[in-house]
């Protein structure tokens, strides 16, 4: 699920025309090219302030980001610096300053700064290290939880904007929905109105108040063949909230534990709302959305640029046919044989890799494709760690 109200580039392209940033940087903010920016910054190469801190809130480095971008939200690029900083605020569950950002740099109402000033702000109440068991169903992960003291059993989506539930699921647990007008964009873009509503909820020791959720039609295609309980979804601002999770193929799912600082890993970021994550493929670094709620691994239109000369000597061109929320439909790809992709530390394998040649969403032009589930379940074990934004994988 993804809120409506994203980034452009055109957007974009503006606020550098007036930006003093370097050429190369300027390109790299376009393309949005977070881990090589993150290098330049660590270099001390940077000093505009707007990609300064568009770099610090795509690593979630909330101090850094508020320097460098809030003395920019009464000038000419008060637009963009808003944005980053809604993003950042939206991800963590601070809904009244993302609203207050939006309303700040909006000329007129906006839908979206209304439906975040009907949702209280997400808060911690208790958490601590849990071991307990999930499952693989339906090509999803599933974990137990509960909501507003109702025992479900939820898909864990890191690119989730936000926590989801379906209508029957909402009622047969009592959430008070209400209807925003605010849209969010589904496969191939297409965007659709939706409710929203407000719980707790608890999994393994952990203990989070005012959860936001989605409440999507029943007839959307995920809910199809679930049962009722298990009709959703825990988002991002939920596993930000956790910090620390893994899972092995012994069956347990893990808080609070797992990752191993003296092992290779692959870094974390943040594009907007969706979570990337930094891989390479025949020596070649590239960034991908980071998604365990999808059920496969696409490439995008700019891995295709990349590798052109093996598309064209092993591939076979054919349709992929793509869905989510919001819509579905049949996309131009070519499918590879076989693809080694290194990530989180070690190698692994995709056998008929299907490579989209058509943009289905705005990040599909600059990103080179989504990890989905299907790729992480090759590793033995999975770690995801937020706090040092990196994820590590065990073979």
């Amino acid at each position: 699920m993804k809120a409506a109200r994203c980034l452009t580039l055109t957007a974009v392209a503006v606020a550098l025309a007036q930006s003093p940033a370097q050429p190369g940087d300027a390109a790299r903010y376009r393309n949005h090219d977070w881990f090589a920016l993150r290098e330049r910054v660590a270099a001390g190469a940077v000093s505009d302030p707007l990609t300064l801190g568009a770099t610090a809130a795509a690593f979630g480095e909330n101090e850094k980001a508020h320097r460098y971008l809030e003395p920019l939200l009464k000038g000419k690029q008060a637009e963009d610096a808003s944005q980053w900083l809604t993003y950042l605020d939206m991800r963590e569950g601070r809904y009244q300053a993302a609203a207050a950002l939006i309303e700040a740099t909006s000329k007129e109402p906006d839908p979206l700064a209304a439906t975040f000033r009907e949702l209280p702000d997400q808060a911690t109440e208790s958490t601590s290290p849990a071991i307990f068991p999930y499952r693989y169903l339906q090509r999803k992960l599933f974990v137990p939880a509960s909501v507003n003291g109702h025992p479900v059993e939820l898909i864990v989506d890191t690119d989730a904007n936000l926590s989801f539930v379906s209508e029957t699921l909402a009622k047969r647990i009592g959430l008070a929905v209400r209807q925003s007008s605010a849209r969010m964009a589904g496969a191939k873009g297409a965007t659709s109105q939706f409710s929203v509503a407000t719980a707790d909820v608890a999994i393994g020791n952990t203990r989070l108040r005012n959860v936001a959720f989605t409440v999507l039609p029943d007839s959307a295609i995920l809910f199809a063949t679930l049962r009722p309980e298990q009709q959703g979804a825990l988002g991002l601002p939920v596993l930000l909230a956790l910090e620390r999770v893994s899972w092995d193929d012994d069956g347990n799912f893990r808080i609070g534990q797992g990752y191993d600082p003296s092992r290779n890993a692959s870094m974390l970021a943040f594009d907007g709302a969706d979570p990337i994550v930094l891989f390479t493929c025949r020596q070649v670094a590239l960034a991908g959305i980071f998604d365990t709620g999808a059920e496969t691994t696409d490439l995008f239109p700019p891995f295709a640029a990349h590798f052109s000369d093996l598309l064209r000597r092993e591939g076979v061109a054919g349709t992929k046919q793509v869905r989510g929320f919001g819509g579905e439909g049949k996309v131009p790809d070519i499918v590879l044989p076989k693809l080694d992709l290194f990530m989180g530390g070690i190698t692994l394998r995709m056998t008929s890799a299907d490579v989209l040649t058509a943009q289905t969403t705005a990040d599909s032009e600059w990103l080179a494709g989504r990890v989905g589930l299907d790729l992480l379940r090759k590793a033995r074990g999975v770690t995801i760690d937020f706090s040092v934004n990196k994820v590590q994988l065990r073979n």
